[in-house]
């Protein structure tokens, strides 16, 4: 069971009852950042493992320094050619490195179609944790032999990620943009776009995505536990909203119509359907599901899912 704590970031994890990964070779250790065998390919450039990539982007404007990094045949070692150079890192540094994560993990997904979402599935509806000895942002600390505590934020854009397989098509999570944000390069290079865009001439429009059949009895226990956790945490609102903090997401199941607005081709009136709909029908159950606001189809979805959750990965 995933308890919140007082300070609302950090979670408790039962580990008898978590996917939870330290060294590479056990059970979950291709869902660390420093498994190899998920070779990625960013502006034609081979790197080896999600972690080297990450690193990367830590220092677009030392291009030297990135091929340095990325030069390295261990990931471990492209952590550490960095590290002397951390107190010059990109200035936003702090503000940015949770959507770079994020973005670095669906490029993983992406480019090791196969191989990493039977990694994320293999978990079922199990909280996703990383067991770290020193870092409890990224990852949650052991406190005893069944307990770890942590923000695991790592795990958290696992679970995220894992609840958008469920739900979309591979299409839509083979297609990754690149961030908008500043200086957001690789070797002095703006960062392309990872494959090809969903052709939305050739996309079906439905009120809501049908899941895959092998998942229906998956997604329908699924729910349940939403609701039941949903009731749970209803008393500590702001229990939702600690998404703001590990990387800018928007909750499309509590924000306000101000935040709503916020998000790409979503104006008031879109916001204020939006808003209508959950009022009169409930929680979201997926991101994917707002497409079941009227006017809201697949072009508009794609410009914002990487901008909007659920919260429910957060419980």
């Amino acid at each position: 069971m995933t308890t919140v704590t007082r300070d609302c970031q950090s979670r408790t994890y039962d580990r008898a009852n978590s996917a939870v990964f330290l060294k590479t070779r056990e059970k979950y250790g291709g869902l660390s950042n420093m498994a190899g065998g998920f070779p990625l390919v960013v502006n034609g450039v081979q790197i080896r493992t999600s972690e080297a990539l990450y690193q990367a982007c830590r220092f677009p404007h030392l291009p030297e320094l990135q091929r340095e990094i990325i030069s390295q045949k261990s990931p471990m070692t492209a952590k550490m050619k960095g590290k002397p150079y951390r107190h010059i890192s990109r200035p936003d540094w702090d503000a940015v490195r949770v959507k770079i994560m994020r973005w670095c993990l669906q490029v993983k997904l992406a480019q090791n179609w196969d191989k990493f979402s039977e990694f994320l599935l293999e978990t079922g509806d199990m909280p996703i944790v990383e067991h770290s000895r020193r870092d409890d942002f990224w990852g949650a600390k052991p406190i005893d032999s069944e307990t770890l505590i942590g923000t695991n934020a790592l795990g958290r854009l696992l679970m995220e990620l894992r609840e958008r397989l469920k739900c979309e098509p591979p299409e839509a999570l083979q297609y990754v943009k690149p961030l908008a944000i500043p200086e957001f390069l690789l070797y002095d290079r703006p960062i392309e776009a990872i494959g090809r865009p969903v052709d939305d001439a050739n996309t079906a429009q439905p009120t809501l995505m049908e899941p895959h059949p092998h998942r229906v009895r998956e997604q329908q226990t699924q729910q349940l536990t939403i609701a039941s956790s949903t009731r749970e945490i209803s008393e500590t609102e702001s229990a939702y909203r600690t998404v703001e903090d590990i990387g800018d997401l928007i909750n499309i199941n509590t924000a306000e119509v101000s935040d709503l607005t916020k998000l790409p081709r979503i104006g008031s009136g879109l916001a204020q359907a939006i808003v209508d709909y959950r009022e009169k029908r409930g929680d979201f159950p997926s991101t994917r599901s707002i497409t079941s606001v009227r006017h809201i189809g697949e072009k508009t979805y794609q410009e914002i899912a990487d901008k909007i959750t659920t919260g429910h990965f957060l419980l």
